[in-house]
């Protein structure tokens, strides 16, 4: 593999493990948000109607 590939390999692992923290990090969120929801339905604090 040529120097320039391996540059350009590197560029495209490292921007994906960018964009995969930052998914991992959004859907932790997302899981804390629906367990606060979850709870507040079950202790009667917000109702559906």
């Amino acid at each position: 593999m040529s120097k320039i590939n391996k540059i350009y390999n590197d560029s495209i692992i490292s921007d994906l493990h960018t964009k995969i923290t930052a998914l991992e990090t959004k859907l932790e969120k997302c899981k804390k948000v629906k367990l606060g929801i979850m709870q507040k339905l079950l202790n009667g604090e917000i109702r559906l109607v």
